[in-house]
């Protein structure tokens, strides 16, 4: 009689797709020869995170040297492919979010603690150890975190340099102590770096950024293809009007070949197109311009939730920013001249260019607009209404992944004016769309004119979008909070809207008849899962009419990130 051992790898590997982890490691505890079929799916993510919340509570050098030895780094350092680390120091403690430091002027990650245990050169040495027996790693992804020490953060970025086959890296930059010697790491193809909320002077963080654009100007054409480059608070009424893309490319002469960059991914800097940074971007196919800056003549001022009168910038400084920095309605004029022709865009700024842009060609396969800037509701819906008549119609027939995120009310949330056109996106995978509780003022139709509605009308339009896999429903404010400064009536409505939905969600069901699949449903932190309930109560095979679709609130998943205790058995992303 035929077993699962007799089937190919491959097939085994396919079947184990559909199993939680903890069922995974069940398998691969039947027999050996499963344990080895399934070995580099539990094992290609190795997580190391040390802080005082892991599991078991041993002492953290004898964890790192238990990861190190032979019997554990064989199998890891076979299997493994991707590395996420987060705190790399025992001190960290992931639930406090009370104040950091008594003395702000302390330098960040020293720990008197640590100091005095006496452990630093072995617990250095055991890390060195981990990092050096995981030489097989292609991807990482690192959020550098408070208590970091400096010598913790100098181990591992020394060592990326040593990882022959990293062609990806993923930096979150907010409390990285040393600079990345990026310029030293010529295999990266895909580089990410983000500074979160520290202000953008911070000066390793810029001379990361200084090794970047070295790196950039050694790399052959076509190696890197994705650059995404976040960089932290900037005040735009100083004169100097770094960060931008000008700096970022600054080190090409006109002997070196340009990039073939198909992913560019700016935040919190300038951005200009011209005749120095154009010829990089002939072959994108990506675009994230997130909350780029814009060269402004004038700076908005508020008192309490009242605007007053825009505040001058000094010439010099404007004249400074406007030399590497473009409004976004040029940017999307150049790229229309240029006939770059996105397949994927990020966005937080609509403006007019835009809208003509989409409308120019078709082809758009993922769209995440996270609507912003507006003072008004006239002027948000002034561009809402184009944009779903005009702009979305050109692409319902390729859009995979479609985002609306509006913060408030409005023509940009999911309702009777736009209903028709988002369920012609029949090839949609993942949707997210903004409710809201009151009908669409300013159209025909008010057939939807409850939270509950757009509940009702969305999870309807499911048929005709048989590919899709996930659902987000987003809560926009009221339209009375655009001006408001204090959050607590926002935050008050927002658990009130999120209250109602997951409460009318318990209550939905719709029969397999009209409905042959649905997807995953997020609300706020919640997940629903669909499942079918039989009408009758009974558990005969299925038959046409006698089930019907139901949510349930989706288990957590065990397993899905291992603290480093675990680190050398089953890791699983």
């Amino acid at each position: 009689m035929a077993t699962i051992l007799a089937l190919a790898p491959e097939l085994i590997h396919r079947m184990a797709d559909y199993l939680r982890i903890r069922d995974v490691k069940l398998m691969r505890l039947t027999c050996r020869q499963l344990g080895e079929y399934l070995e580099s799916k539990m094992l290609h993510t190795v997580v190391l995170n040390m802080n005082k919340r892991s599991e078991p509570h041993n002492n953290t050098t004898e964890m790192l040297h238990s990861l190190a030895s032979s019997s554990v780094s064989g199998a890891v350092s076979r299997s493994a492919r991707h590395l996420i680390i987060g705190s790399l120091s025992p001190a960290h403690d992931p639930n406090f979010w009370g104040p950091i430091s008594e003395d702000v002027n302390a330098p960040r990650g020293a720990s008197k603690k640590e100091d005095k245990s006496g452990q630093h050169e072995e617990m250095k040495q055991a890390l060195v150890n981990v990092i050096i027996s995981l030489s097989n790693i292609h991807t990482i992804a690192w959020r550098t975190e408070y208590e970091d020490t400096e010598w913790a953060q100098t181990v591992v970025a020394s060592a990326l340099v040593s990882m022959p086959h990293l062609y990806r890296l993923d930096v979150m930059l907010a409390y990285c102590r040393v600079p990345l010697p990026l310029q030293d790491m010529r295999n990266l193809r895909e580089i990410t770096l983000s500074e979160g909320n520290t202000p953008s002077n911070n000066i390793p963080n810029r001379q990361t950024f200084v090794n970047l654009a070295t790196l950039i100007a050694q790399s052959p054409p076509g190696h890197i293809t994705r650059i995404q480059a976040s960089h932290g608070y900037y005040d735009t009424v100083r004169a100097d009007p770094k960060p931008n893309l000008h700096e970022l490319l600054g080190q090409f002469s006109d002997d070196i070949p340009p990039l073939r960059l198909r992913h560019l991914g700016i935040a919190n800097a300038f951005v200009k197109f011209d005749e120095r940074t154009i010829p990089h971007l002939k072959h994108l196919t990506s675009l994230d311009l997130s909350n780029i800056l814009k060269p402004r003549e004038h700076a908005k001022r508020y008192r309490g939730r009242y605007r007053m009168a825009p505040q001058p910038i000094d010439p010099a400084v404007y004249r400074s920013q406007r030399a590497v920095g473009s409004t976004v309605d040029e940017i999307w004029g150049q790229l229309s001249q240029l006939g770059v022709w996105l397949e994927e865009i990020t966005l937080s700024d609509v403006v007019p260019a835009f809208l003509e842009y989409l409308a120019c060609y078709s082809g758009l396969k993922s769209l995440s607009l996270r609507v912003r800037g507006f003072d008004t509701p006239e002027e948000s819906n002034a561009l809402a209404l184009p944009f779903f008549e005009r702009s979305l119609p050109q692409h319902t027939g390729s859009l995979k992944r479609l985002i609306i995120e509006a913060p408030y009310e409005g023509l940009w949330c999911f309702g009777d004016h736009n209903i028709d056109i988002i369920s012609a996106c029949a090839r949609l995978q993942h949707l997210r769309v903004s409710l809201m509780t009151q009908s669409t003022k300013g159209v025909a139709i008010h057939t939807i004119k409850s939270i509950e509605d757009s509940v009702d009308a969305l999870l309807g339009i499911t048929p005709r979008m048989p590919q899709l896999n996930t659902l987000r429903l987003h809560i926009a404010n009221l339209e009375v909070d655009r001006q408001t400064f204090c959050g607590t009536g926002a935050l008050v409505y927002y658990s009130s809207a999120t209250k109602r939905i997951i409460e009318h969600i318990h209550g939905f069901s719709v029969s397999v008849r009209t409905h042959t699949s649905m997807p995953v449903l997020y609300v706020g932190p919640k997940t629903f899962e669909p499942g079918r309930v039989s009408i009758t109560g009974g558990s005969d095979a299925y038959r046409e009419g006698e089930w019907k679709w139901m949510y349930r609130i989706a288990p957590p998943e065990a397993g899905l990130e291992v603290p480093l205790p675990q680190a050398g058995k089953d890791v699983q992303n």
